[in-house]
């Protein structure tokens, strides 16, 4: 609100007060119409029309203030001060309204108390239930108990320790929260909150001009929400939701706290959780989230956002969402659900990698650690690095190239669906279970085994795709088939013919003593 506030004085006579932009709820204006309500019709401006009640005492002399005098219908005080006004002085009780017209700064002490401000900055401190309207200047505002602080284009300074709102303006405001159950409304400046109270609500610019929000929590239950702000918000506390905001906007997280809820919304956020449970949620299509995880049993759920995330805690959850996924793990294992835009995996001590539908994956192992693969319907996987592999493929179309893998894998193949899966492994020993699709299997130089179950591979055709000399180290394993295949060659491959119809083709055998000590067949008795 910008523009002067006309208040009553002495001998029915009017005070303007000029505010500069005014205060940003309008504070000045609704104390000026209540106590325009309070004188009579017979009163020069007065609006009501019962009796006159407001008793105003005008101060231009440094010094104590006078105390109110009240008789006859008169029950509430208004001190204007003007002139040099009173200096450092506290307001005496029974004053109900302070209008500061001052020409030069005063440092006022007072409770139960409504003050208008003018251009000049003041010191207050305001205790009880008290209302401060800065509407001008570089204002200082302690204030305890149950308040209402509004200011305008300044830079303000605030110290609160208990209850109430504060509304900064377009200038810089520092706001130090002590008290718990504030409601803080940031301006479009810039604003920096410390609260160590809890429950307190702080909210960035709604009105579609941006501004910064730094806030500083350790507390619990504190909410944020940025609005069209920006803002950086560190958290050592508890329970606080933090939302961002706008596109275009960045939330910037420093969480050291527990059981913190993240929400960028539309904005990018940027992100160092050191706390434990904390849960981390990205924004909308086209945003980013770039996160460094040193905590204990977060969640990161980056939902449409392209995220980079790098582990160095434990037990931490990532969920790629419908954005492109880049994960760097540390040296405790993680549990990461791929992005529907493709993820990239690498280091860390393994953990469990769940892909995303139809997309390609690329994860990559550290020497000494055991990494999962659930890959899901018609997903690829890379996988390379002297770690171990587990992996196991869902229905369609799945591929798993392990071809640079040092390490041991372990693959599965579905046992339903008609899916042409292709796997493929490096120099470990691995193991490689057939399914019901059309597989293709090549275990690389290692001491394989090839395992085909029966009620497994329901009558598909697969095909290994080893060299001879690899051949010559791996083992062919046909489980409750109730007989041994049966064997051919042609068109230059070796193919066997399972029980079940299930056939293997060998594509670089030529004949059947090639597979002579390779064969091992087990019925359960």
């Amino acid at each position: 609100m910008s523009g002067s506030v006309t208040v009553p004085g002495t001998s029915g006579s009017v005070v303007t007060v000029s505010s500069g932009t005014g205060d940003v709820l309008g504070l000045a204006q609704q104390i000026a119409h209540s106590l325009f309500e309070m004188l009579s019709t017979s009163v020069p401006g007065g609006l009501s029309s019962g009796p006159n009640t407001l008793n105003v005492v005008t101060d231009t002399t440094p010094g104590p203030i006078p105390a109110p005098t009240l008789s006859g219908t008169l029950t509430s005080s208004e001190l204007v001060l003007s002139g040099p006004g009173a200096g450092n002085e506290t307001i005496p009780a029974g004053y109900n309204y302070v209008v500061n017209t001052a020409s030069v700064a005063q440092t006022l002490t007072g409770s139960n108390v409504d003050i208008v401000g003018g251009t000049i900055g003041s010191s207050y401190n305001v205790s009880g239930n008290s209302t401060v309207a800065a509407t001008g200047g570089n204002n200082t505002v302690s204030a305890s108990g149950t308040y209402v602080l509004s200011f305008g284009s300044g830079a303000n300074m605030v110290f609160a320790d208990g209850s109430g709102t504060i509304a900064a303006g377009s200038g810089s405001t520092s706001i130090d929260a002590a008290g718990s159950g504030n409601l803080v409304f940031a301006g479009v400046g810039n604003t920096a909150i410390s609260s160590g109270g809890a429950a307190n609500s702080i909210f960035g610019s709604f009105n579609g001009t941006a501004g910064s929000v730094t806030a500083v929590l350790s507390g619990a239950n504190d909410l944020v929400a940025l609005g069209d702000s920006s803002g950086s918000v560190t958290t050592a506390g508890s329970g606080a939701f933090v939302q961002g905001g706008v596109p275009g906007t960045t939330l910037t997280v420093d969480d050291t706290g527990s059981h913190d809820v993240f929400n960028a919304y539309s904005s990018n956020e940027v992100a160092t959780l050191g706390g434990s449970a904390a849960y981390l949620q990205g924004g909308t299509a086209g945003s980013t989230l770039t996160a460094v995880d040193n905590g204990a049993n977060d969640t990161i759920n980056a939902l449409s956002s392209n995220a980079t995330v790098t582990a160095n805690g434990t037990g931490l959850v990532v969920n790629g969402g419908n954005g492109a996924l880049t994960f760097v793990g540390g040296a405790d294992a993680s549990t990461v659900y791929g992005g529907a835009n493709g993820s990239t995996v690498s280091g860390g001590s393994g953990g469990v990698f769940f892909g995303a539908i139809g997309t390609a994956n690329s994860i990559t192992g550290v020497s000494g650690s055991t990494s999962t693969i659930f890959g899901t319907a018609d997903s690829s996987a890379t996988f390379g690095g002297a770690g171990n592999l587990i992996y196991s493929a869902s229905t369609g179309n799945a591929t798993l190239n392990a071809a640079s893998a040092s390490g041991n894998v372990n693959a599965w193949l579905p046992g339903s669906g008609s899916g042409a899966d292709s796997i493929t492994t490096g120099s470990g020993n691995d193991t490689l279970t057939a399914g019901a699709g059309s597989d293709t299997l090549n275990a690389g130089s290692g001491t394989n085994l090839f395992l085909f179950v029966a009620g497994q591979t329901a009558g598909a055709t697969d095909y290994i795709t080893d060299s001879v000399a690899n051949i010559a180290n791996d083992t062919f394993s046909f489980n409750n088939y109730g007989a041994a295949p049966t064997e051919s060659v042609s068109g230059g491959m070796v193919t066997l013919t399972l029980s079940d119809n299930t056939t293997v083709v060998f594509t670089n055998l030529t004949s059947e003593s090639q597979l002579n000590g390779h064969i091992n067949i087990y019925n359960a008795s």
